[in-house]
C-alpha cells in the first residue's frame, strides 16, 4: 500500500485526473482490492490497482465512487482496444486481467473514460445528512434506537445526523 500511495502522490493531480490506475510487479493479488478501496476513499476517485507477475501477467482490482459504474467504464475501455483481456464485477467493484505491456494504454483509456462519465459534482466530496435533530434529542433512548438499525453496510448505510450550530459558554476563570 505504501508503494502505491507514493506512486500515486507523485503523479496524481486532482484537477486533472478523474480516475487512478496504479500497478507494479510483485504486488500480491490478494491485497489489491483492499488497496484500491483505500485509494478510492482517500482520493475520491475510482481506482484500479494491478499486480504483475514475473511474466508480465497482471491481475487487477478496482473500486469506484458514487456516480461511476465500474463495469460500464471497463466495458467502454475494452471497446477502445486498451489491452484489457477480461474483466467482471459490479457497479462499485471489479476485477480484471491485463498484460504489463498494455498498462499505459489501459491507464490512459480508464482515466479518459472516468473523465467522460463522471460529472464535476461527482468528483467533489460531499456529505449527505439523513436528518437534522436538536442536540438535546441525543440521549440514551436515541442511542438504543440507533443500535436497532444495525448492521450497517452497503445495503444499509449508517445514518448521519447533524445539529444546528451550538454555542458554548465557558465560565470565566481568573481575573
Amino acid at each position: 500500500l505504501a508503494a502505491a500511495i507514493v506512486t500515486i502522490e507523485e503523479q496524481f493531480d486532482a484537477a486533472r485526473d478523474a480516475g487512478i490506475v496504479a500497478g507494479a510487479r510483485g504486488w500480491h493479488p490478494g491485497v489489491l482490492g483492499i488497496i484500491a478501496a483505500r485509494i478510492a476513499r482517500k482520493y475520491h476517485r475510482p481506482a484500479i490497482v494491478i499486480g504483475f507477475d514475473e511474466k508480465g501477467v497482471g491481475k487487477g482490482s478496482g473500486r469506484s465512487i458514487e456516480g461511476l459504474n465500474l463495469v460500464d467504464a471497463l466495458t467502454r475501455c475494452a471497446s477502445r482496444d486498451c489491452g484489457i483481456e477480461k474483466f467482471g464485477g459490479h457497479e462499485m467493484a471489479a476485477g480484471l486481467a491485463l498484460h504489463e505491456e498494455n498498462f499505459t494504454k489501459f491507464a490512459e483509456a480508464f482515466c479518459s473514460t472516468a473523465r467522460e462519465l463522471l460529472s464535476e459534482e461527482a468528483l467533489q466530496r460531499s456529505l449527505r445528512l439523513d436528518h437534522e435533530l436538536p442536540f438535546t434529542n441525543i440521549d440514551v433512548e436515541f442511542l438504543r434506537w440507533h443500535e436497532l438499525l444495525q448492521p450497517f453496510g452497503n445495503g444499509n448505510p449508517q445514518p448521519l445526523f447533524s445539529s444546528a450550530a451550538m454555542g458554548r459558554r465557558v465560565p470565566h476563570w481568573g481575573r
